[in-house]
């Protein structure tokens, strides 16, 4: 299996379990269970609903760490994304668009 890292240094499963494997769905969940070997049982068969499967992998990813809840909650948070794309990022993005634009209609100019 690959470890990725995280920039905290941490290993990319870990991360992705603490933030409740933020849009993974269904199916690759099922699948990211089968491929970690995790075992069930007769009695407590394979989940094949989301909360019930995100539990039984933040548990098997993360068996020291004790509030699951907390790793459901922040599947829900927004991201990143979300967070840094303010005002000003957006007012930087659109100069430098402009700027583009601007020296791409001059370019076409003098191509004519």
């Amino acid at each position: 299996m690959l470890a990725f890292t995280t920039s905290d240094r941490r290993p990319l499963l870990e991360h992705a379990a603490t933030h409740g494997f933020r849009n993974f769905t269904v199916p690759v969940l099922s699948k990211l269970a089968t491929y970690l070997g995790m075992k069930f049982d007769k009695s407590k068969p394979k989940p094949t609903t989301l909360e019930p499967l995100l539990k039984a992998l933040i548990k098997h990813v993360l068996p020291s760490f004790a509030d699951v809840d907390v790793c459901l909650a922040s599947r829900q948070e927004p991201q990143m994304v979300d967070t840094v794309l303010n005002s000003a990022t957006l007012d930087g993005v659109t100069e430098a668009l402009d700027d583009f634009d601007d020296k791409k209609m001059r370019s076409s100019m003098w191509k004519n």
